[in-house]
C-alpha cells in the first residue's frame, strides 16, 4: 500500500509520497512533482481517475474504485484507489491511496460455487443476489432476502457489529474475513448456523475501471481449533493388534 498527494486539477501532478516506498517501480525522488499521467497507459480510464480526484477535493468525500495502472516498465497491474480530501501546504489537495487489488467481477460470479451472498458495498449492505447454497444452508429464499439489509437478514449471526467491519473493508478495497459463533437460538434455525461460521468479504467491481459497488459474502464452516494434545494421543496409542494376534 502506498499513498500520495496529488494536486485537484483536470491534470493532477504528484505533490508527496511515502517516502522509503516504491509505486510501480517509481521512487519518490522520481516521481515527486511529475503528472500522475506517468501511472496511467492505454487501458486507464482517466476520466474515472480524473474526476474521482476533482469530486473527492469538491465534495470533501471519500470514493474507491479499481483502476488499471502501469509499472515503470510498462506492465500493466490492477490497482484499488481510495480519494480522500486533505490539506498540503496550506492548499486543498486530494490523498490517494493505493494497493494492488483483491477485486472480483460481477461475471466471475457465474463460476462461484460456494455458500454466499452478493450485498451492496454501501450501508445498509442491501442483497443484491444469493446462490442455492445459501438458500439451503440458511434457509431463506431469494425472495425473503433480496433487497433486505445483509447483517439485519442474518439474525443468527453473534456480533452484528464485526459482520458489518467485514463489510466496511471490503467496501474500501480489502478482502476480509472472520469467524462468527452463533448463540443458542430461541427459534427454530437451520443446522449451519449452530456451528461457528468463517464469513470472507471480497470488494467486487463490473469492469476493470470501475468503482467498488458490490461486496461478495462467502460462507462456510470454520475449521475446528487444533488439538495440541492430538499427537501426543496418537504416539501414546499402541497400534492396532493384526488379525489373530492374541491378548497379553
Amino acid at each position: 500500500m502506498c499513498e500520495m498527494v496529488v494536486s485537484i486539477e483536470s491534470s493532477p501532478v504528484i505533490l508527496a509520497m511515502d517516502k522509503g516506498r516504491c509505486l510501480l517501480g517509481h521512487s519518490p525522488q522520481c516521481i515527486k512533482g511529475k503528472p500522475l499521467k506517468m501511472l496511467q497507459g492505454p487501458e486507464t480510464d482517466c476520466v474515472l481517475l480524473e474526476s474521482a480526484i476533482v469530486n473527492a477535493g469538491a465534495y470533501l468525500a471519500a470514493i474507491q474504485f479499481q483502476v488499471v495502472l502501469y509499472e515503470k516498465s510498462g506492465r500493466s497491474k490492477l490497482m484499488v484507489v481510495s480519494c480522500s480530501p486533505c490539506q498540503f501546504q496550506g492548499t486543498a489537495c486530494c490523498s490517494l491511496t493505493l494497493a494492488f487489488s483483491a477485486c472480483v467481477t460481477l461475471a466471475s460470479l457465474a463460476h462461484e460455487t460456494s455458500c454466499w451472498a452478493l450485498a451492496s458495498a454501501q450501508p445498509p449492505h442491501l442483497v443484491e443476489a444469493v446462490s442455492e447454497r445459501f438458500q439451503d444452508a440458511f434457509w431463506r429464499t431469494e425472495a425473503e432476502t433480496i433487497g433486505r439489509s445483509l447483517p439485519a437478514s442474518m439474525p443468527w449471526i453473534d456480533d452484528p457489529a464485526r459482520l458489518r467491519a467485514l463489510l466496511r473493508s471490503a467496501a474500501e478495497g480489502c478482502r476480509a474475513h472472520d469467524t462468527m459463533a452463533a448463540p443458542a437460538p430461541s427459534f427454530p434455525t437451520p443446522l449451519a448456523v449452530h456451528q461457528p461460521m468463517e464469513i470472507a468479504c471480497v470488494p467486487v467491481v463490473s469492469a476493470p475501471n470501475s468503482r467498488i459497488e458490490h461486496v461478495l459474502v462467502r460462507f462456510s464452516h470454520a475449521a475446528p481449533p487444533r488439538d495440541p494434545h492430538h499427537q501426543r494421543r496418537r504416539r501414546d496409542t499402541p497400534p492396532p493388534r493384526s488379525a489373530g494376534e492374541p491378548f497379553p
